[in-house]
């Protein structure tokens, strides 16, 4: 089972057939709560409806918080008090993406330049017309662009001043290529 949303789930079958790993999307799960308990309750329910005895289940992998990981009372115990086989994987995804969170947070400047990113994201993104802009490459500035209210023009300044500084350029080559890296390990 894997987060989709705060209200949603979704289970995936994975099993081997002949040397090959093969995957099959099995559905959503409509959540109404984040228990352990509750969560062990949907698993079940979901596996019973699907046909699946839970003793041919034998791993299972949830992110790392701790009603999906915790050692005694979280899902992957409570799975685990009923079927001895269901071995508890940590999502590499999840923990990969974890670690550089962590990594990105304790370095001052990394989230000042994520900040920024961000800033720049939910400028662009609260406007279809920015949006456009944006999508074109950029060949109008919107801080010289009359169309536009003061507060939006200066806002657009700010962030080009952000964005034109060699820190700035230096950190978008660095974090490129560390999550890159990032990127085809998650894909492996």
């Amino acid at each position: 089972m894997a987060w989709t949303g705060r209200h949603r789930a979704f289970v995936v079958e994975e099993y081997v057939k002949g040397n090959k790993v093969v995957e099959r999307f099995l559905g959503f799960i409509q959540l109404e709560r984040h228990t352990a308990e509750y969560l062990t309750g949907v698993v079940i329910d979901k596996l019973e409806k699907l046909g699946l005895d839970i003793e041919n289940c034998p791993g299972q992998t949830y992110d790392n918080a701790a009603n999906m990981s915790g050692r005694y009372a979280g899902l992957q115990a409570r799975i685990r008090a009923l079927s001895s086989t269901a071995i508890y994987i940590p999502c590499a995804n999840h923990s990969l993406n974890l670690a550089v969170n962590f990594a990105c947070e304790s370095n001052l400047e990394a989230t000042d330049y994520f900040s920024t990113v961000q800033s720049i994201y939910t400028f662009f993104s609260a406007s279809t017309q920015r949006w456009n802009l944006l999508k074109e490459c950029c060949k109008c500035s919107l801080s010289n662009n009359r169309d536009e209210k003061s507060v939006v023009r200066n806002e657009a300044k700010a962030l080009h001043n952000k964005m034109d500084t060699f820190e700035t350029a230096l950190l978008t080559l660095i974090w490129q290529r560390i999550l890159g890296r990032v990127n085809a390990t998650s894909k492996t």
